[in-house]
């Protein structure tokens, strides 16, 4: 008698309840899965047209307290100290560049104490260290080194090592995240003339394919290659140097020059401060769209409870209350992302924009190009005189760090020069 009563219960009963709740969730899936399906189709083709360049824009750093995000890509931002790119935020700069430098291969463990004092025709290693400043590793990252007659702006690069075939040689590193590595070249100086110097400026250059900030993937570095070692200036003394400037556009050019001792601080230290910004999965419409279908339970119920004494089977499974169909509602729980991001480095700028980098006293600064400007023909060059006087009160042992610059009528960095003084009187 009682299975009699369970089987006109599934025929009567359970069977027909469990047609109208699939014809319902039928009903569901039409409304939001077709619907949700349109809408994913839309989201698809605006995605492929935002992406179709291969790079995504970056996000303003200034909204990154939304919630976050509609996709995580993971890409490194290698670096070094770029001139170009500093400039561009108004920062002073120096062709000292404090990511090269070089020793002498046959004592490499005694780095020159600057690149303005080089012999010629002798093996140096130069070593160039390039930073991270994402939080994500930056594998294989691609490093060049070229160098380029002593000017502003000259078009000439030629690698500064080649193989015995004539290729050239680049390196390759691995950068942690907020990190540094180093690589080494080796540089055969050009040979001088005797009693004559040779002007060079060093050129390190980056690349990485999921590079996200590609304007500070080039620093350079002044150098000076003399037959016999200058030695030192003496206060009062006029130095007197010749600086080619290039024209490489298209169009005349108009040029101005200026002048300013800024050095970097190597003492200095920058406390950057680690910021978490935590926020929920976006989801796109079709999802949410689709997320709103109910489930309908087919699952068979769980072994029933021990049976109450006195009670049959089928009273005891209804008691349990497993046995019937239905749906099941609520939403999957969108993740939890964290964004890390580092900040400081816009107050170590804002303090450098509020220091006076001006020459010293006494030291008067000469060269076309001061108060009228320089101009030049599309694709010409020009021989420009820059004249420095060392200050008469100038002590022994005093070093000046004075870097000259070259701007286009736009306000754009079109080179520079540094000159590494130090005075030692007779």
């Amino acid at each position: 008698m009682a299975n009699l009563i369970k089987i006109l219960r599934s025929l009567l009963v359970k069977g027909p309840v469990t047609v109208f709740l699939a014809l319902v969730q039928l009903l569901f899936l039409l409304l939001f899965g077709v619907l949700a399906f349109l809408v994913r189709l839309v989201e698809c083709l605006c995605e492929f047209l935002r992406r179709k360049n291969l790079k995504e824009e970056e996000e303003d750093e200034e909204k990154c307290d939304r919630p976050l995000p509609e996709e995580v890509n993971r890409r490194p931002d290698p670096c070094i100290y770029s001139q170009e790119y500093l400039a561009s935020q108004g920062v002073a700069v120096t062709w000292n560049n404090p990511d090269i430098w070089m020793a002498k291969a046959s004592t490499p463990n005694v780095n020159e104490p600057d690149s303005y004092h080089l012999e010629a025709n002798t093996d140096y290693i130069v070593s160039v260290q390039c930073h991270n400043a994402s939080t994500d590793l930056a594998v294989g990252v691609k490093v060049r080194l070229l160098y380029r007659p002593w000017s502003f702006n000259s078009p000439d690069l030629l690698p500064v090592s080649v193989t015995p075939g004539g290729q050239e040689v680049v390196r390759f590193a691995n950068i942690p995240g907020m990190g540094a590595a180093v690589v080494q070249f080796l540089w055969h100086t050009p040979a001088a003339p005797p009693g004559e110097s040779r002007h060079f400026c060093l050129q390190a250059h980056l690349s990485h394919p999921m590079d996200i900030n590609l304007e500070n993937n080039m620093g350079q570095e002044n150098t000076n290659v003399h037959s016999a070692n200058p030695g030192h200036v003496a206060s009062g003394e006029i130095v007197n140097v010749d600086v080619p400037l290039f024209n490489n556009s298209r169009r005349p050019n108009r040029f101005a020059f200026r002048a300013d001792a800024y050095a970097v601080d190597t003492a200095a230290q920058v406390p950057l401060e680690l910021r978490l910004n935590t926020g929920r999965e976006r989801w796109p419409l079709s999802k949410r769209l689709g997320s709103l279908v109910p489930r309908l339970r087919f699952a068979d119920p769980p072994p029933p409870p021990p049976r109450p004494e006195g009670a049959d089977d089928v009273e005891a499974r209804s008691a349990a209350g497993h046995d019937q169909p239905g749906f099941t509602f609520g939403r999957p729980k969108r993740r939890t992302v964290t964004r890390a991001r580092y900040t400081g480095h816009e107050k170590c700028r804002q303090e450098l924009l509020g220091k006076d980098f001006g020459l010293p006293a006494g030291m008067p600064f000469e060269t076309p190009g001061i108060g009228e400007a320089l101009d030049l023909p599309a694709g010409a060059n020009q021989t420009v005189p820059v004249r420095l006087q060392i200050p008469a009160a100038a002590q022994d042992g005093t070093e000046y760090s004075i870097n000259v610059r070259a701007e286009d009528q736009r306000g754009r960095l079109a080179g520079g020069v540094t000159f590494l003084l130090r005075v030692k009187n007779p």
